[in-house]
């Protein structure tokens, strides 16, 4: 292990934020390592997938001087090696399910293919359908043999069944014929009856069965499929295919909870069994130790809480909530959890209106049978475990489970106040203040960060920035878009030639891209700026497959074409969650600090069994990602951020000067209160505020007015005003009061 001195530190430091996109992550360690030799990590925040890899370079920020960012190179080089297929592990009943989606994700088995004239007897049936049938049959039987087996056994009944009653109505069918038309002895009409029946019974049971048995394994299997999706999820396994965590599981085969838990604690060094890496440590690792506001390492994660519909940001927001001992060991490690137990806050406040706060502790909550809590309060922001905040941004809808957490209702606390204000004797008021009532917590489901805000872009943002803010995107082109031959790919930075030959042939070619991107009208203005820094060695550098656009480059707008109805309901999905920073990363001030990583189809997402070399092929653009952004020009980027601002500030101060010097809001500024009650006598504004605060308050309100007026009086002088709005980088923003996220 390197000793502290043999570690270089650099002098610049940089906040940096990653976009979620499930196996898509394995691209961030590289582009991590890449970066670390430049750049100290100062705040680090993601979703989903982007959450892993948060955490992961904060845990090695943390650790830097004994370790330099050793142990994440070395995640990096075991995903490439392994894969992430391991990492994912369903429960018993629930495998089945798992394995046969993962089957459907392959290409169809060219032996398996659905004959010809079963496809032209439904003709209306697209392409589509027959290769999704060929991957789906197979996968069936293969994938739960033990409902296969029962299948084929009811299958066969039930095909031995019909046949013999279809035996009984054509024997009856052709003896009627018989006896119609060829005059015979009773005993003729017997015997022959006799003999069609044991000729076309045995046809029709032989047949029967083995289509029963054909059809009946692969149907039994589906609807078992069905059932586990309807019933054994939703009701066992907290919405998802996979917990992340199996008691079960061997000692050494850890799957993706127990492994990121193990893996974090390594690269920050925590090598003790009992050891849980907190935000607590990373806040106490300071990077000027003489400096008494430094906040140390600050990482940042988004989740989703769909009871509230609205994004959670970890860990600050999370206050007040429970959890249930027994639930979080499904989820989590033994010593995550005792960890969680034992720094559980004792006691929390609670404001029921702006008089009434009621005080809740442990021993209002509910007990288990032999008294021990079933549930705690989750500990301080600084004491979260930073596998627990992970875990619950990365919940990939359907493919992760959930991750419930519980609040208190109103009228549990209110019930709770009154028992604490009233003068009932001791044991009634403890009986009155107890949660036990059905309704008095509720269940909150956690689910994926990347449902409310899969690229957090606007973490550690800054007016005027001191250092830069980094994004790291990833864009997918699928594969209909990748059809055009590739035959001039190329690397998104000059060491590409350095590739091998298997990681070039991954390279997306600038036609593919060409054919995956829009273009739209451009301003006059950017036109311009364009066309006076681009030339012939750079101007098609967008077309790589790792971009990071300047502030002025034309708009490019990434396309994904809608051939079907899933695609289209796929698409109303990712559009509603990802439009706002979508439209964020491509203002002016933000796209030159976010670069883009371009995968192809069969690169990350949903891709959990894909093959060491294309988990290679992403990690090498994860390593030209970083690569280009250790040459960021942070002088650049506070020009463009300078003039954005300030068209901004222009353009609010000339609106809000209309506002100020209106006669009724500055009377309302000189009385206050006085002025509500003028028109209702019992009205009050909310935040009063005190006589000798509204005196000051107005004084500083001339003092912005004057230098409006000065500001505009020197503007009238500029040749073409306004001075900052005319020749503003475009689109220009707008400035609006929005909640913290």
């Amino acid at each position: 292990m390197s000793t502290k001195t043999s570690v270089k530190i650099p002098s610049e430091q940089c906040d940096l934020v990653m976009t979620g996109g499930v196996t898509s992550g394995v691209v961030y360690p590289a582009a991590l390592v890449a970066l670390k030799n430049r750049y100290r990590f100062r705040c680090i925040g993601g979703a989903s997938a982007g959450a892993i890899a948060a955490a992961a370079a904060a845990a090695a920020e943390f650790n830097r001087e004994n370790d330099d960012f050793k142990a994440l190179n070395e995640l990096s080089n075991t995903l490439g090696k392994k894969g992430v297929l391991s990492l994912f592990k369903a429960p018993r009943k629930i495998q089945p399910l798992l394995d046969t989606v993962l089957d459907l994700t392959q290409p169809p088995n060219p032996t398996k293919k659905i004959k010809q004239v079963v496809r032209r007897s439904v003709p209306t049936l697209p392409e589509r359908f027959w290769e999704f049938t060929e991957r789906l049959i197979p996968a069936l039987e293969k994938n739960n043999p033990e409902s296969a087996s029962t299948g084929h056994l009811i299958g066969s009944i039930v095909g031995a069944a019909l046949a013999i009653l279809q035996t009984i109505m054509l024997s009856l069918a052709v003896f009627a014929v018989i006896c119609l038309f060829l005059p015979t002895a009773a005993w003729q009409n017997i015997s022959i009856l006799i003999i069609l029946g044991i000729i076309l019974g045995l046809i029709g049971i032989v047949s029967g069965i083995m289509l029963g048995r054909k059809l009946g394994g692969p149907l039994h299997t589906l609807f078992d499929l069905i059932r586990i999706a309807l019933f054994e999820i939703p009701n066992n396994n907290y919405y998802g295919i996979c917990l992340g965590h199996d008691t079960e599981t061997p000692e050494g085969k850890s799957i993706l909870t127990d492994w990121l838990h193990n893996q974090f604690n390594t690269i920050a060094g925590l090598n003790k069994r009992s050891d849980v890496l907190t935000f607590g440590h990373l806040a106490r690792k300071k990077f000027d130790p003489q400096d008494q506001e430094d906040p140390g390492i600050v990482l940042r994660m988004v989740t989703t809480n769909l009871s509230h519909g609205q994004p959670y940001t970890l860990p600050t927001d999370l206050k007040g909530f429970l959890f249930c001992e027994d639930e979080m060991r499904q989820f989590f490690p033994a010593p995550v959890v005792d960890y969680m137990i034992c720094h559980a806050m004792k006691k929390m406040p609670i404001r029921l209106d702006r008089d009434k706060v009621v005080l809740i502790t442990q021993a209002h909550l509910p007990k288990k049978k032999n008294g021990r809590p079933k549930f705690y309060f989750l500990p301080h922001a600084d004491d979260l475990p930073v596998i627990f905040a992970t875990r619950l941004s990365l919940s990939f809808p359907g493919l992760l489970s959930a991750v419930p957490l519980y609040t208190i209702s109103y009228a549990a606390a209110e019930r709770i106040y009154t028992a604490q204000t009233s003068s009932q004797a001791k044991h009634e008021q403890d009986t009155l203040g107890l949660l036990g009532h059905p309704n008095d917590l509720q269940r909150n489901w956690f689910s994926d960060g990347g449902i409310s805000s899969n690229f957090p872009i606007h973490f550690f943002d800054a007016w005027l920035p001191t250092r830069p803010t980094f994004g790291i995107t990833l864009t997918s082109i699928p594969d209909k878009q990748l059809e055009t031959p590739n035959t001039t790919a190329t690397l998104p930075h000059p060491e590409s030639s350095q590739q091998t030959d298997s990681q070039q042939a991954g390279a997306i070619t600038p036609e593919q891209v060409k054919t995956s991107v829009s273009v739209l009208a451009t301003s006059e203005q950017n036109t311009q700026s364009a066309s006076a820094h681009q030339h012939d060695d750079d101007s098609l550098r967008w077309t790589n497959d790792v971009y990071l656009p300047r502030a002025d480059d034309p708009m490019l707008i990434d396309y994904q074409a809608i051939d079907s109805f899933t695609s289209f309901l796929l698409s109303v999905v990712f559009t509603s969650a990802n439009y706002r920073d979508n439209l964020q990363a491509r203002l002016p001030s933000y796209r030159e600090r976010v670069i883009r990583i371009r995968l192809a189809g069969d690169e990350g997402g949903y891709n959990l069994n894909m093959p060491p070399e294309v988990v290679q092929r992403i990690i090498v653009k994860g390593t030209h990602a970083g690569e280009r952004l250790k040459d960021f020009d942070l002088g650049g980027h506070q020009w463009v951020r300078f003039q954005v601002l300030m068209c901004l500030l222009e353009q609010n101060l000339r609106e809000t000067k209309k506002t100020l010097e209106d006669e009724h809001f500055r009377q309302m500024l000189k009385q206050g209160e006085e002025q509500a009650r003028i028109s209702q006598p019992s009205a009050t504004y909310p935040y009063p505020r005190p006589e000798n605060w509204r005196i000051e308050a107005i004084c500083r309100v001339d003092k912005l007015l004057a230098m409006i007026n000065e500001w505009q009086k020197t503007d009238e002088k500029w040749p073409n005003p306004p001075l900052f709005v005319n020749g503003a980088p475009k689109p220009i923003p707008v400035l609006r009061v929005t909640p913290p996220m």
